[in-house]
């Protein structure tokens, strides 16, 4: 198995997020469709 690259879901909700923040839901299909296999839930 190759490397694996992670990503927070706090990064959506935070920051320039902050106003208007992106749906759990959105967030992870976004992901998926990046290639990426889950989301740490923390």
């Amino acid at each position: 198995m190759g490397k694996k690259t992670s990503i927070g879901g706090w990064a959506y909700i935070w920051g320039g997020y902050k106003e208007g923040p992106i749906s759990l839901e959105t967030v992870v299909k976004k992901l998926s469709d990046l290639g990426f296999d889950g989301i740490e839930m923390a």
